[in-house]
């Protein structure tokens, strides 16, 4: 692959990622909730003193540490360019919230309007990422590697692992209101 391939994919990806990041913080700042991916580092947020962004890089993190277990031998190192995908998306994602800070939607209409605008624009960002072909962010990743092993389909283990993941913030929401 030539360089300049190599240079243009990752500087699509990078685009992809800023993308969601607006889309991840379109979603906070209409109020109304933010997609399953985010929900843990948005509740850490809520509880402790990092940002959305910084606590995206920690979660970020740890699916690669999921990735390490499911994978073991089978481990790629291609896939450590997660880990810059992963700091460039959470610094992105404090980015975004930095230069939407001024949005604050006064009535219910205009949550929901900022929180469509969300949905589309994250749904462009995945795929101008994967088209790409650069870059996967962790979360995604370790559905595939799950996906992988087990020898489910890919769209059955999102859906587990969004779902885990709603229910895991939910219970840290929860238990730090205790």
């Amino acid at each position: 692959m030539r360089v300049r391939t190599v240079i243009v994919s990752y500087l699509t990806a990078t685009l992809g990622l800023l993308l969601v990041a607006l889309g991840v913080a379109l979603s906070i700042m209409s109020t109304l909730g933010t997609g399953p991916l985010s929900c843990p580092a948005y509740v850490l947020n809520g509880i402790g003193g990092l940002t959305v962004g910084n606590w995206t890089i920690i979660v970020n993190m740890s699916y690669i540490l999921v990735q390490l277990a499911v994978f073991r031998k089978n481990f790629k190192m291609k896939y450590l360019m997660q880990i810059p995908a992963s700091l460039v998306f959470g610094y992105l994602i404090d980015f975004c919230l930095f230069c939407i800070r001024w949005l604050h939607p006064a009535g219910f209409a205009s949550r929901i309007l900022i929180c469509l605008a969300a949905c589309i624009v994250t749904a462009f960002g995945v795929s101008v990422e994967v088209v790409a072909r650069a870059w996967m962010l962790s979360a995604e990743m370790t559905v595939y590697a799950i996906s992988k092993t087990s020898r489910k389909p890919f769209g059955s283990v999102k859906v587990a692992m969004d779902s885990s993941l709603v229910v895991i913030a939910s219970l840290m929401a929860f238990l730090s209101r205790c």
